[in-house]
């Protein structure tokens, strides 16, 4: 039986449903997370976005709106540019706003 290691905790499983998520788009066929990680994952991932989606929809103005930095851009650096520089969930890092 072949075997993956999940890419956040480190762990050797077997490569089965049982252990990780189908992916096709992936070589193995598996996703890269182990079935836990990927569910701490997905929490922590909609737990961020309701709090920047709550922190948006607070302004009352379109104009101060604006002012904010975008929600797709505050996602993403908080995930996958985190990720590639090996720390696990830094602050919202600050942006220019192009308008």
């Amino acid at each position: 039986m072949t075997t993956k290691i999940c890419t956040d905790c480190k762990v050797e499983k077997p490569m089965t449903k049982e252990f990780f998520n189908v992916k096709s788009s992936n070589k193995s066929g598996f996703n890269h997370l182990c079935r836990p990680c990927h569910k701490d994952y997905q929490f922590n991932y909609h737990r961020r976005w309701r709090a920047a989606k709550k922190q948006q929809d607070s302004i009352p103005t379109k104009k101060a709106r604006r002012e904010l930095p975008k929600l797709s851009s505050m996602l993403w650096s908080q995930t996958a540019c985190s990720r590639i520089k090996g720390e696990r969930y830094p602050g919202p890092v600050s942006r220019p706003i192009f308008n």
